[in-house]
């Protein structure tokens, strides 16, 4: 009914999500391919947004399931029950797209919000104290309340630090819970959040280091763009970006409160490097993947 005669020989189901287009793409006869981008069981057991049944199915009925990091091989064979169709096929990274646009000013959008005005923002991002730089969607994977208690711990020798935390969009009232936290504890002028901005490249270029707080991840491409802006990056050893950091020399912590306050303490003291990666490279070999699949 969607297609009419369309002849379909090969299928990617990209997103990886959505049960029924799932279920409905698994019914071609042509070459059929599904993305995992995320840590699924972990998905299933934080958010419960997604089946555990489909998913199982469709990793056994489709003839390739391409997960975007080594990483999430495991959590996929055991949904799948099997491996022999599962292989790696890394997202390419747009890091033209980054150095382009992290000197642009920074500015918000008529969409944005935020804790602060965008005056006050631009005042604070640009002054005195270590600036902490988190970005990624207001969702509970995204560790960003455990961050905001263990900059607090940080914050009681470094008075002058800052922590901006960057938002896509919110899920289950996640930015409305941090905003209030922020707002109880009288944290205003030291944790700023925004939500909903087009162009986060130029705040991640003004400040001084990323942190990564999230319990699991797909990837974790943030941290590639954190990079790619020059900034020094830690992350908690959580599915994901594990394996990417420790080929690239990154800088790792356990993934509880004490793992973060580490990351904010060694950060700080400027102990942690940038990444070193040659993202033609990587994007050379990212492609190359994505070709397999079709051969």
């Amino acid at each position: 009914r969607q297609f009419g005669g369309a002849r379909i020989d090969r299928l990617v189901q990209f997103t990886g999500y959505e049960a029924e287009t799932i279920l409905s793409y698994s019914t071609f006869k042509g070459d059929k391919t599904i993305f995992v981008h995320n840590d699924m069981l972990g998905e299933i057991k934080l958010k419960g947004n997604q089946r555990k049944d489909v998913l199982n199915y469709a990793y056994r009925h489709y003839d390739k399931v391409a997960v975007v990091t080594d990483d999430i091989l495991q959590p996929t064979r055991k949904l799948a029950g099997r491996g022999a169709n599962i292989v790696r096929v890394k997202n390419t990274i747009a890091y033209e797209d980054v150095l382009n646009k992290k000197d642009l000013p920074i500015e918000f959008d008529s969409f944005t919000e935020s804790t602060v005005s965008e005056k006050r923002f631009k005042e604070l991002i640009s002054g005195e104290g270590f600036k902490f730089i988190n970005v990624g969607r207001f969702s509970p994977e995204k560790g960003q309340m455990r961050l905001i208690k263990a900059f607090q711990r940080f914050l009681a020798d470094h008075p002058d630090a800052k922590l901006f935390i960057v938002g896509g969009y919110q899920r289950e009232n996640a930015y409305i819970t941090l905003r209030r936290y922020v707002e109880d504890e009288k944290l205003k002028d030291s944790v700023i959040l925004v939500m909903k901005m087009i162009n986060p490249y130029p705040v991640i270029n003004a400040c001084d280091a990323f942190v990564l707080s999230s319990f699991y991840e797909g990837f974790g491409l943030v941290i590639a763009e954190a990079d790619i802006c020059g900034k020094p990056v830690a992350s908690t050893d959580i599915i994901g970006p594990t394996k990417f950091m420790k080929e690239h020399g990154g800088f790792l912590v356990e993934s509880s409160d004490d793992g973060i306050y580490k990351a904010l303490v060694t950060l700080a003291e400027n102990k942690v490097k940038p990444l070193n990666i040659d993202y033609s490279a990587y994007n050379k070999e990212a492609v190359s993947e994505w070709e397999e699949l079709f051969k």
